[in-house]
């Protein structure tokens, strides 16, 4: 009997085995079929949202079209869309996403809405001529409503003026032939260093007419690799065609309202000017280092005939740069699209918005600069550092020196631009003669003065330049 138990538990045993082995297998196999079927549903739900997101792509019309846009650069690092930074360009796409003018599969690629812009402006800059050019989904019937609904998702600082059709071979930035900029300045400024303390300085008595003579020299086709960073003057890129370059006549601006300072050097002048600049295209701060070397050229009562050295594609000068602050775009100009397809879509002039763009720029942008440099004292601090490196006027009419320290004496070379430049292994190679040319140095003494000369002319053998 007690065998019959034990043979009739262990059958029993082994069934209840093979049933959980069976269970087991079951299990797994159902856990497999369920995951396959989730990823198949995964993947029907992304096809269902492709295709909803392509009918809903079709629900309205896509036109290339521009905005006029206006905007102040306090706040922003610049126009340029610039991953992790404020700019205007992203203020801007954001909103016409948001509005309904950018579909959700083209947002964060501009290239997907063949989005150009004409200018791209530095930190700080601002402007009210923007041209901004894109395929724009039209979400509304009229371009009134669409312009309204997409400024009601911008920052008060930021405005679209005007939109108007073009072509859809239309390019903002290769389609623009010139470009205008001004620059908001104080007249105390120019006060030039060496005039009497007695003397009670007035800009339009004063400096105005030399002013206006420097601002003549750079009028026409120069090289303005001098102006600039990162190129030299047998670039083509360092040609520029400025059109135009004069200043206004001195006029009053009133202090904005509820303006304190902590500092009382603040200059009490309300007078100002500005400097207008036309050109087919500007490099990379030229136009703040024409302001800054004309700044420069009044203050210290310099010849202005010597301007045109900075010119000269072998030299390479050290020319201040002005604050961003007074910077402004004021108009882009499309003369040569107009001409050529006016008759289809018409002009893009936007005349009929040029009152709310003046309007924007004289309680916007005018209010800005003066605030900003009332209470930051921009060139205040500016005039100081200017003061302590002054420009090297003498260098606009002598040949090019390269400054370079070595451990004996400190030296001059001179270069002529017919020869070429010493390099780097040359400088060496007489480092390493004159060493073995001595009688008190040994072997291992060579090695190591040779590492210390290499040190110091990688460190202390500059160009002069900014």
């Amino acid at each position: 009997m007690a065998a019959n138990e034990q043979e009739n538990s262990e059958a029993k045993r082994i069934k209840i085995n093979v049933c959980e082995n069976e269970k087991s297998s079951k299990s797994e196999e159902q856990k497999e079929n369920e995951n396959k079927n989730e990823k198949e549903n995964e993947q029907k739900e992304k096809e269902n949202e492709k295709l909803r997101l392509r009918q809903n792509l079709r629900t309205f019309k896509k036109k290339k079209i521009v905005f006029l846009v206006a905007f102040t650069g306090t706040n922003y690092k610049g126009f340029l869309k610039n991953p992790g930074v404020p700019s205007v360009e992203a203020e801007l796409e954001t909103a016409i996403y948001k509005s309904g003018g950018i579909h959700e599969m083209n947002y964060d690629n501009l290239q997907k809405v063949n989005w150009h812009r004409c200018a791209r402006t530095d930190k700080g800059v601002h402007g009210v001529g923007q041209i901004i050019s894109l395929k724009l989904l039209l979400f509304k019937p009229t371009f009134e409503e669409i312009v309204d609904t997409i400024n009601q998702n911008l920052p008060e600082d930021i405005r679209i003026f005007g939109m108007k059709r073009v072509v859809n071979g239309f390019n903002a930035k290769n389609s623009c032939n010139a470009r205008v900029y001004n620059y908001l300045i104080p007249t105390s400024v120019f006060k030039p260093k060496n005039m009497p303390e007695n003397h009670i300085f007035n800009y339009k008595n004063d400096v105005s007419e030399k002013v206006k003579k420097i601002l003549k020299e750079f009028e026409g086709t120069h090289k303005f690799h001098n102006f600039t960073c990162g190129i030299i003057g047998t670039t083509p890129q360092a040609t520029r065609f400025i059109m135009n370059c004069e200043s206004s006549e001195p006029f009053n601006l009133s202090y904005p309202q509820n303006i304190t300072t902590t500092t009382t050097t603040t200059n009490n002048s309300n007078e100002y000017i500005y400097i207008e600049l036309k050109g087919a295209s500007f490099l990379l701060h030229q136009i703040r280092k024409i302001i800054g070397l004309t700044i420069a050229f009044i203050r210290d009562n310099m010849d202005p005939s010597i301007i045109k050295h900075a010119f000269e594609a072998e030299r390479k000068l050290h020319i201040p740069i002005a604050p961003s602050n007074g910077l402004f775009l004021k108009k882009c100009i499309f003369d040569f699209y107009e001409r050529k397809n006016q008759n289809e879509h018409g002009d893009i002039r936007f005349d009929e918005a040029q009152d709310k763009l003046t309007n924007f720029i004289n309680d916007a942008i005018y209010p800005t600069i003066v605030k900003n440099e009332i209470t930051q004292q921009i060139f205040t601090k500016w005039l100081i550092e200017l003061d302590e490196y002054p420009v090297n006027y003498e260098s606009f009419t002598s040949k090019q020196t390269v400054w370079c320290e070595v451990p004996k004496q400190n030296r001059i070379v001179n270069l002529d631009y017919k020869h070429k430049k010493r390099t780097k292994q040359q400088m060496q190679a007489e480092n390493s003669k004159e060493i073995e040319n001595s009688d008190e140095i040994n072997n291992s003494d060579k090695i190591n003065n040779n590492n210390n000369n290499d040190n110091e002319i990688k460190k202390k053998c500059t160009i002069y330049d900014e």
